[in-house]
Protein backbone atom coordinates (compact mmCIF):
# COMPACT_ATOMS: atom_id res chain seq x y z
CA UNK A 1 0.00 0.00 0.00
CA UNK A 2 1.30 3.68 -0.94
CA UNK A 3 2.81 5.35 2.36
CA UNK A 4 -0.09 8.44 1.17
CA UNK A 5 -3.04 5.90 0.99
CA UNK A 6 -1.86 4.40 4.63
CA UNK A 7 -1.64 7.93 6.01
CA UNK A 8 -4.94 8.82 4.35
CA UNK A 9 -6.42 5.41 6.24
CA UNK A 10 -4.35 6.37 9.72
CA UNK A 11 -6.31 10.07 9.34
CA UNK A 12 -9.64 8.64 8.86
CA UNK A 13 -9.32 5.97 11.81
CA UNK A 14 -8.19 8.91 13.93
CA UNK A 15 -11.44 10.91 13.07
CA UNK A 16 -13.47 8.08 13.07
CA UNK A 17 -11.73 7.01 16.62
CA UNK A 18 -11.90 10.66 18.11
CA UNK A 19 -16.12 10.87 16.73
CA UNK A 20 -16.57 7.58 18.61
CA UNK A 21 -15.29 9.15 22.00
CA UNK A 22 -12.01 7.07 22.17
CA UNK A 23 -9.32 9.02 21.90
CA UNK A 24 -10.54 10.05 25.45
CA UNK A 25 -10.30 6.59 27.08
CA UNK A 26 -7.74 4.44 28.78
CA UNK A 27 -6.27 1.29 28.56
CA UNK A 28 -8.69 -0.17 31.35
CA UNK A 29 -11.66 1.75 29.75
CA UNK A 30 -10.86 0.26 26.29
CA UNK A 31 -10.88 -3.38 28.27
CA UNK A 32 -14.26 -2.96 29.97
CA UNK A 33 -15.91 -1.70 27.11
CA UNK A 34 -14.70 -4.24 24.31
CA UNK A 35 -13.47 -7.14 25.82
CA UNK A 36 -16.92 -8.62 27.16
CA UNK A 37 -17.87 -8.82 23.11
CA UNK A 38 -14.71 -9.55 21.95
CA UNK A 39 -14.27 -13.01 19.46
CA UNK A 40 -10.87 -13.16 20.42
CA UNK A 41 -11.58 -13.70 24.25
CA UNK A 42 -10.38 -17.53 23.57
CA UNK A 43 -7.29 -16.98 22.50
CA UNK A 44 -6.10 -14.31 24.51
CA UNK A 45 -6.94 -16.79 27.63
CA UNK A 46 -5.40 -19.49 26.00
CA UNK A 47 -1.84 -17.59 24.87
CA UNK A 48 -1.92 -15.81 28.39
CA UNK A 49 -2.73 -12.47 27.19
CA UNK A 50 -5.91 -11.76 28.65
CA UNK A 51 -6.67 -7.78 29.65
CA UNK A 52 -4.40 -6.56 27.39
CA UNK A 53 -4.67 -4.37 24.67
CA UNK A 54 -3.18 -5.68 21.53
CA UNK A 55 -3.40 -4.53 18.03
CA UNK A 56 -5.73 -6.90 17.36
CA UNK A 57 -8.18 -5.40 19.50
CA UNK A 58 -7.39 -1.75 18.02
CA UNK A 59 -8.19 -3.34 14.66
CA UNK A 60 -11.37 -4.68 15.90
CA UNK A 61 -12.12 -2.03 16.93
CA UNK A 62 -12.05 0.09 13.87
CA UNK A 63 -13.76 -2.48 12.75
CA UNK A 64 -16.88 -1.96 14.97
CA UNK A 65 -16.74 1.70 13.98
CA UNK A 66 -16.09 1.64 10.58
CA UNK A 67 -18.97 -0.88 9.66
CA UNK A 68 -21.32 1.42 12.00
CA UNK A 69 -20.16 4.16 9.67
CA UNK A 70 -20.92 2.25 6.94
CA UNK A 71 -24.86 0.97 8.41
CA UNK A 72 -24.87 4.89 8.69
CA UNK A 73 -24.88 5.66 5.35
CA UNK A 74 -26.77 2.58 4.15
CA UNK A 75 -24.34 0.54 2.40
CA UNK A 76 -25.54 -2.76 1.87
CA UNK A 77 -28.61 -1.61 0.42
CA UNK A 78 -29.11 -0.21 -2.53
CA UNK A 79 -27.28 -0.22 -5.57
CA UNK A 80 -23.55 0.01 -6.87
CA UNK A 81 -23.97 3.22 -7.90
CA UNK A 82 -25.47 4.31 -4.39
CA UNK A 83 -22.11 2.90 -2.35
CA UNK A 84 -19.41 4.29 -5.53
CA UNK A 85 -21.46 8.13 -4.78
CA UNK A 86 -20.24 7.38 -0.99
CA UNK A 87 -17.19 6.14 -1.73
CA UNK A 88 -15.20 9.80 -0.85
CA UNK A 89 -15.71 9.09 2.39
CA UNK A 90 -16.78 12.69 3.25
CA UNK A 91 -17.64 12.00 6.88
Amino acid sequence: MPRIAEGKCLKLLHDKFDRAGLLEMDESDILMRFCPECDLKRTYIHEGLEGNVSPQCLDGIATVILRAVAKSLDWGRGSDTDRRAHSRWTW
